[in-house]
């Protein structure tokens, strides 16, 4: 993925680790707050042998490269730490909150700079990304070419740069890159390998099919225009937060039911888990409700949060609504937002908002659902 996957943020003070591990929840600014931030990076090389020659998760080459890479006098003090867990399979940055979003910045992208050609198996690698990109309403961009071609340094230089690509793919795209060895792998699905030293860009279908294919025999001083205009070209686009809203309102007008309202976006794991969880139960949840998924790259997204989110300063968020779009319950809790639920406090403030406005779920409705949210890691536990 071009994309280094953010599976968790959260605040804190600077004595307590508190905080969801996939929930982006952030307080009132204070002098000492610090902030996490959690990365995926369990396809990268970070496995080792135990005694019995079975393969274990070990960070630690990860985290020796990032701290040599990225500021080495930075972490020989209490100003930052880098952790690498288990949980998850994730390295988490706890730093203060002036600085976070930088250094996460420059993590994400060195990240996606040794994920870019890991080895794994091309097939599964891009079932896992269509996956994705059908929960985040985007497309999948197959990059072949060779790891240590111009065009694979100018491309993730260009990917970093701010410019339009930039922007156009972090909102529309997945990027999977594909070794040029490997291109074989897809010929069934219609992809054409690279020439030498060149690369070949596919924007392809839920199924995997090319919707449009690009050759480069190189990079030029045109590729970066040409590649933005392809990238714009076929991406899906968004449908409008607000049409989405009142067609689901509508629905469940109709059907007499309420409505659970989600807000997400782009490269955030807890928007992708709390989708993939509430997916996986609708035969539940939409007894009571409609379920209205919206994104912060929709059209009018800001005029969904002004009326029900005002309070949520990160995603994902969700909230109950009537048919007529009141407000019943909200997944802003005394602590903070309930994001994906993961802590106690999380958990029980999410069984509060089902109890309150379900009325056709039966308790073992509800109780079945709490037990599907994941165990809560003992460093969240209070």
């Amino acid at each position: 993925m071009t994309r280094s996957t953010i599976i968790a943020t959260s605040t804190f003070w600077l004595a307590t680790f508190v905080g969801s591990s996939i929930a982006i929840s952030q307080e009132t600014p204070k002098p000492d707050l610090m902030m996490a931030v959690a990365f995926s990076i369990g396809e990268l090389p970070v496995w080792s042998l135990d005694k019995e020659k079975n393969p274990v998760f070990d960070g630690s080459v990860v985290l020796s490269r990032i701290k040599n890479e990225i500021e080495p006098e930075l972490w020989k003090s209490d100003k930052a730490r880098l952790i690498a867990t288990a949980e998850n399979e994730s390295l988490i940055l706890i730093a203060p909150r002036s600085r976070n979003p930088e250094l996460a910045n420059r993590i994400s992208s060195l990240l996606q700079r040794m994920s870019a050609f890991a080895e794994h198996d091309v097939n599964s690698r891009l079932a896992k990304n269509l996956e994705l990109a059908e929960i985040g309403g985007e497309r999948v961009i197959l990059v072949c070419t060779d790891a240590d071609s111009m065009f694979s340094d100018r491309f993730h230089q260009a990917l970093s740069d701010q410019s339009q690509l930039q922007k156009l793919v972090d909102n529309n795209y997945i990027v999977q890159y594909v070794p040029r060895a490997k291109a074989s792998e897809l010929k069934d699905k219609g992809i054409q390998a690279p020439p030498e030293l060149g690369a070949t860009l596919s924007i392809v279908t839920e199924t995997g099919e090319p919707v449009a294919q690009m050759e480069f025999e190189t990079w030029d001083e045109s590729s970066l225009e040409t590649l933005t205009g392809f990238a714009k070209e076929n991406s899906k686009g968004f449908a409008d937060a607000t049409a989405l809203l009142q067609d689901g309102l509508r629905a469940a007008r109709k059907s007499k039911r309420k409505v659970l309202l989600q807000m997400g976006g782009p490269s955030c794991g807890p928007c992708i888990l709390l989708s993939r969880y509430l997916n996986s139960h609708k035969e539940v949840i939409e007894k009571d409700f409609v379920y209205v998924k919206t994104d912060t790259r929709m059209a009018n997204a800001d005029q969904i949060k002004e009326k029900y989110g005002p309070d949520f300063s990160g995603i994902p968020w969700m909230v109950m609504l009537s048919a007529d779009g009141e407000l019943l319950a909200s997944g802003m809790s005394p602590k903070g937002n309930i994001a994906f639920p993961r802590a106690r406090y999380q958990k029980a403030h999410f069984k509060k908002m089902l109890e309150s406005t379900a009325e056709k779920m039966t308790e073992a409705d509800i109780a079945r659902l709490m037990q599907s949210l994941p165990e809560t890691p003992d460093w969240m536990k209070e």
